[in-house]
């Protein structure tokens, strides 16, 4: 299946890829410009499956993509690997300088056959192919590409090995053929998948994606060499970056070896501005103790930074990298700059004897971004706890020393573009205003309009790059004046208002425009940021009183997210004006300066955004936000997703004895640098969310909630749940999770979490449903897409106080309102319980839990309610009847030590004729009868309908059946056997059950309390 049709995401640096990335010929054959430089090694399945014939097929496809390069010794150079049991090279990069010949080669090239090792043939490939000696110009920056083929399933792991070739900045295409599995092509291929991993039925097939295939390979080489550029001039003109180079100096090296890093290092800081206003670099070495070499920026110049390199002394010695880590927060970064990124990179080879995991964490808490070096065998499990995620793009691997050199040019480009990503998040915030006049003042108004306006613009840092603003005049019609995309500049700007004519068209309906101000002026196409981040500010100017109503359109673009400054004249409303703004910022026009500096101040201070109103009031809790960053969210999106974060977090009132905040990032794994005792500032928690950058790997939601309940919400790590502070999850994610996720969620709820889900994009809704605490409605949010975030921050954070205030509120009110029928209700109460086979021993375990928490509600004993208990699987068993026991202690005892046997569904409606007659018997008065039943499925192989026992309980015996179903249920089946919409209960869930207890109880109150009065 080809995707020349699919979309493009671009590359590291967003920029585009120009129309000469590649020419057509004679209408059909697509070649690389001549000016084309790349290093491609083909990796060729020769495995027994392939076949003979199907192989001359391979033959063929691969000649008819190198026809379409211009190969040339200083243009694009190729290599073939054939594999099968063993890798073998055929020819390397550097063995043909012309097509003929690497084609005449081809024509002839022997099939191998033998067993389908993948993985091997992507090491050797690296190894052997991928190298300075085999031709690679990896180190002169030219583009490196592998192209897999291959048609089968692999007989050993390449995860690994894919990983590292991608790490050094080889873009990998997997072409699969007939059986080829589509998960192992995506294991092997670069990521966007869409462009870099091919599926044909056969091999016949393979000529018709020839030209697909030659498409993406010149554009990812155009894309890689750009991308190259781009960033050795960033690196080089523009970047900032503190970087220490943290150096093992341990025993196990040795003198030669230590002479390999003295090299590299050389060569490493060659590669940057070293200024003090630009790149600075500090090292430090350690052993079994760390040794200060220089701090950042101690040399006077290049030449004085290569005589400190010349002489480092190897120190020999056992190896602490926890404390070296320690070591360099505390006397290097506490010297850093705290307006540009910082950067260590780790070179070590050995296990460390000391603890690694908590320094690391605290360095990354200060927004720094840790690359590791791994030489030789360390434990690399331990490794991936030091290093920044995703691990492609900060953990690199080598065999030795001598390997250091051909590291050079992957590990300066990765510094590079972390150093260029994250620098953006330094750049002062700008935002975008949109200006509403009023065009009915009069003409000594309009004068004291333009005079405000021009004055506040000026005031303003105002451009395409800086604050934004656009313009539009309204009366009973709105007219625009300039878009927020304007080209103009600052003084065009303020002359444009200068000379403003304003015409009214008739009645001022200011709600009006701002509802068209609302759909019309704050989009991306009309030059609206909201979906990078920027804020947004709608100014609307009145002469006076509004002719429509002001207050749905006021209430509709705040609540996106806009915040609204009302400037009123004198005749203007003073309640409306109060109305149509964000408090506090409505303002009468008399003191001029006073409103511009009071407005000017709120837009370039707006990252101080105020507490939401609804979090004021002590709201108290554990909030961890356990976020997706798995390799579906590009490196855009991402950053829009931590503006988002960052949006909702400023709401929330965060502080020691308030809300806090702990970060859980997953993707192929979870992992949490903050946790509820990292920080107790917000400020530090927006700094670090700022430095996450965006992933890699597959989406482990499951595995992720695991974390969270295990290793988050414990009170090792912050959690107040002995303090009875509510513990709140909120999971973002935008994709179905790999593993499974409903045992996990469900563990994670029934901890005491409650489970907020956010899903984006192409989320599910009933994924979302498995992770999220119960009612869906309230706890589950979706949004299209991820510039639609923007909107749902304000909705998330006031929802998320407002639950943390309910949770508290209802205990005391819902007591308060039930005391009443807890004092007086009488009834006899029978729970009938599924414990089919399809029920687990924890779910089972939470029908105990509910049962006893109902319990709870009411007074025990013959003059109050009694509590009887069926439970049923093939048939039914009762395991106590109403008058068996007379109290809670008793009944609590009882239901403990109930157990599940498992079987079939039958009901046993038909067993609970007898109990009910007999339950008259021993009660010696009249109460009303309730039949609460809880079943996971639908009743089978039963002699007889459900609906017949139940009418006949509810008629004959005044029986309320109260039917509560959980996953499979049939919904239909719990109508029949309730009679009534109204006492029907439907959870996802057992877990879900203590969510309805409430409104159970509420349910049984109002309807019993309705009966017998």
């Amino acid at each position: 299946m080809g995707n020349s049709s699919m979309g493009k995401e671009w590359g590291l640096l967003g920029f585009l890829v120009l129309s000469l990335c590649f020419l057509v010929s004679n209408g059909q054959n697509i070649v690389c410009t001549q000016e084309t430089m790349a290093d491609i090694v083909f990796l060729v399945d020769g495995s027994a499956s392939i076949g003979l014939e199907n192989f001359q097929q391979i033959r063929e496809f691969v000649s008819l993509l190198i026809e379409n390069l211009e190969v040339a010794a200083d243009r694009i150079r190729i290599g073939l690997v054939q594999f099968s049991d063993t890798p073998h090279t055929e020819f390397s990069l550097n063995t043909y300088q012309n097509k003929e010949d690497i084609l005449r080669y081809i024509q002839n090239l022997r099939y191998k056959t033998g067993g389908t090792f993948t993985g091997q043939g992507l090491e050797f490939m690296l190894k052997q192919h991928f190298v300075e000696k085999a031709g690679s110009r990896a180190q002169q920056s030219v583009p490196q590409i592998a192209i897999i083929i291959t048609d089968g399933e692999s007989q050993d792991e390449v995860g690994s090995q894919a990983q590292e070739l991608r790490q050094r900045g080889i873009k990998i295409f997997a072409i699969g053929i007939k059986d080829a599995n589509e998960t192992l092509l995506r294991q092997i291929a670069s990521d966007p998948y869409d462009q870099h991993v091919y599926s044909v039925s056969d091999f016949a097939a393979l000529q018709g994606i020839s030209q697909s295939v030659i498409r993406e390979v010149c554009t990812a080489v155009e894309e890689t060499h750009k991308e190259i550029i781009q960033m050795s001039r960033g690196c080089n003109e523009t970047a900032q970056a503190d970087i220490v180079l943290l150096v093992d100096s341990s025993g196990s090296i040795g003198a030669s070896d230590f002479e390999e890093v003295r090299k590299f290092l050389h060569a490493f800081v060659d590669s940057f501005n070293l200024r003090p206003d630009k790149v600075r670099v500090g090292l430090a070495q350690f052993s079994d103790r760390p040794y200060q070499e220089f701090l950042l920026g101690d040399y006077l110049h290049k030449t004085d930074l290569h005589q400190k390199l010349n002489g480092l002394i190897y120190h020999s010695g056992g190896t602490n990298t926890g404390r070296a880590l320690t070591f360099i927060r505390e006397n290097y970064f506490s010297l850093a700059r705290k307006s540009v990124p910082g950067i260590v990179i780790v070179i070590t080879d050995g296990e460390s004897n000391d603890d690694m995991e908590e320094p690391s964490q605290r360095l990354r808490n200060l927004g720094v971004f840790i690359f590791v070096i791994r030489v030789g065998m360390g434990n690399m499990e331990k490794l991936r706890a030091i290093a920044n995620i995703p691990h492609e793009e900060f953990l690199f691997s080598i065999d030795n020393y001598q390997e250091l050199q051909g590291l050079k040019a992957g590990l300066c480009n990765k510094v590079c573009f972390t150093v260029l990503l994250q620098s953006e998040a330094f750049v002062p915030k700008f935002a975008d205003l949109f200006i509403l006049v009023d065009s009915s003042a009069s003409r000594q108004e309009q004068q004291t309009i333009k005079s405000f306006l021009s004055k506040l613009v000026t005031q303003l840092n105002v451009g395409k790059d800086f604050n934004r603003v656009g313009l539009a005049q309204f009366s009973k019609n709105v007219k625009e004046e300039f878009l927020l995309n304007t080209d103009k500049t600052k003084n065009e700007i303020v002359s444009s208002i200068r000379s403003l004519a304003l015409r009214s068209t008739g009645d001022r309906r200011i709600g009006n425009a701002i509802e068209y101000a609302h759909k019309n002026f704050f989009t991306s196409a009309t030059g609206s940021r909201v979906s990078e981040g920027f804020k947004q500010f709608l100014l609307v100017i009145a002469a006076g009183e509004s002719a429509d109503g002001v207050v749905k359109a006021s209430r509709a673009i705040k609540k996106d997210a806009v915040t609204v400054f009302a400037v009123g004249l004198n005749r203007a409303d003073a309640d409306e004006m109060k109305y149509i703004s964000s408090q506090p910022h409505s303002y009468k026009l008399g003191n001029i300066p006073q409103v511009q500096q009071k407005i000017k101040s709120f837009i370039d201070t707006w990252e101080d955004a105020a507490v939401a109103r609804e979090c004021i009031f002590d709201v108290v809790a554990d909030i961890a936000f356990i976020v997706d960053q798995s390799s579906n969210i590009r490196s855009k999106n991402f950053q829009l997703l931590s503006y988002f974060l960052k949006n909702t977090i400023r709401g929330l009132d965060v502080g020691e004895g308030k809300i806090k905040i702990a970060v859980v990032l997953y993707s192929d794994f979870p992992r949490a640098d903050v946790f509820f005792n990292t920080f107790n500032d917000k400020t530090d928690i927006l700094r670090y969310i700022s430095s996450i950058p965006h992933g890699r790997g597959k989406t482990y939601t499951g595995a992720a909630l695991k974390f969270a309940k295990e290793h988050v919400f414990t009170k090792a790590r912050g959690s107040r749940r002995d303090q009875h502070v509510q513990q709140v999850a909120v999971v973002i994610t935008d994709g179905k999770s790999t593993d499974n996720v409903v045992s996990a969620a469900a563990a994670l709820r029934r901890s005491g979490v409650t489970v907020f889900a956010l899903g984006i994009k192409d989320t599910d809704e009933d994924d979302l449903r498995e992770i999220a605490s119960y009612p869906h409605k309230k706890f589950v949010f979706s949004v299209e897409g991820f510039d639609k975030l923007h909107s749902l921050s304000n909705i998330l954070t006031k929802t998320l106080c407002n639950e943390i205030t309910d949770s508290i509120i209802p205990a005391a009110l819902q007591s308060f309102v039930l005391q009443d029928c807890k004092k007086t209700i009488k009834a006899d109460i029978y729970f009938i319980l599924d414990e089919s086979e399809s029920i687990s021993y924890k779910e089972f375990d939470d029908m105990k839990n509910f049962i006893k928490k109902l319990l709870e509600a009411f007074e025990v004993g013959n003059n109050h309610v009694r509590f009887g208990l069926v439970k049923f699987a093939s048939r039914a068993t009762t395991v106590f009847r109403l008058h068996d026991y007379n109290t809670k202690a008793d009944i609590r005892k009882a239901v403990n030590a109930l157990k599940i046997e498992g079987g079939g569904t039958d009901l046993g409606l038909r067993e609970m004729i007898p109990l009910f007659e007999e339950a008259v018997r021993t009660r010696g008065e009249k109460v009303h009868k309730l039949l609460i039943v809880i079943t996971d499925g639908e009743s089978r192989g039963t002699e007889e309908s459900v609906e017949v026992p139940a009418k006949l309980l509810r008629t004959e015996q005044n029986v309320s059946i109260y039917a509560i179903g959980v996953k499979d249920a049939s919904v239909p089946e719990l109508e029949l056997i309730s009679g009534s919409p109204q006492r029907i209960f439907y959870v996802k869930n057992y877990d879900f059950l203590d969510e309805i207890k409430k409104d159970i109880i509420t349910e049984i109150c109002t309807f019993e309390g309705e009966i017998f009065s």
